[in-house]
């Protein structure tokens, strides 16, 4: 984040202050010394977003099929070398339910989690529950990008996702839910909607989806098979 001076307009008056905003950042990733994507986010857990994203993109299933990499935090580059035969997923089977009333007590946790969103109002928010709690938390100008970085740390610490629970700030297009289906996460749960689209892969691929989940209330739009009193 970075500091600016701006003008505030309050109670008919007129205040110069200092404030907070958030910083974002072209970071360039050039794979195999060819193609080249670019990434505007937030300049923090550039591996994680890394290798998140080049995961819930297609370019690689696994750690392994990275050869080599190398991360210039000050150019905010990478150079990735990528195999030219990456291994197939395999995905675990996860059979488990939540009781409706802990989701809420994740998401009151949650939606006060992120101290840059309470400076800037700029953020979304992304974060893993396993063990009952949030156990891996990540903030970003994009929710994308907030949920490739939780994936790419999932992926750091080789831990499975198809038995964890996803929380995010954002909506639910079917951009996210591309990314979560390819991880294996099977339940996804937002204060904001899905889109219909959305909707129908979730019930397609009995994924748990939760829009609007908010102080006593929540819509369960698929999946709901999971969800228990």
């Amino acid at each position: 984040m970075q500091s600016v001076q701006l003008i505030k307009f309050n109670i008919n008056q007129f205040e110069n202050i200092e404030d907070v905003v958030a910083e974002e950042v072209d970071f360039t990733i050039h794979i195999n010394n060819g193609h080249t994507l670019k990434l505007i986010c937030t300049p923090e857990a550039l591996k994680e977003i890394l290798i998140g994203h080049l995961f819930t993109s297609g370019y690689i299933n696994h750690i392994s099929d990275m050869l080599e990499y190398t991360i210039d935090e000050i150019n905010l580059t990478s150079n990735v070398k990528i195999a030219a035969n990456i291994k197939s997923i395999s995905y675990k089977k996860a059979d488990y339910t939540i009781k409706a009333s802990q989701i809420l007590v994740w998401m009151d946790k949650f939606t006060h989690y992120s101290e840059k969103f309470q400076q800037t109002g700029c953020f979304h928010s992304a974060a893993i529950v396993e063990n009952n709690d949030i156990s891996i938390f990540y903030d970003d100008i994009g929710r994308h990008n907030a949920i490739d970085k939780i994936i790419g740390r999932m992926m750091l610490e080789n831990k499975a996702l198809e038995d964890k629970i996803l929380l995010t700030t954002g909506r639910m297009p079917m951009e996210i839910m591309k990314k979560i289906h390819r991880a294996g996460i099977k339940t996804i749960i937002s204060k904001a909607p899905p889109t219909y689209q959305s909707v129908l892969l979730g019930k397609k691929e009995n994924i748990t989806i939760i829009g609007f989940a908010r102080k006593d209330k929540m819509n369960i739009y698929s999946g709901e098979n999971r969800i228990i009193l």
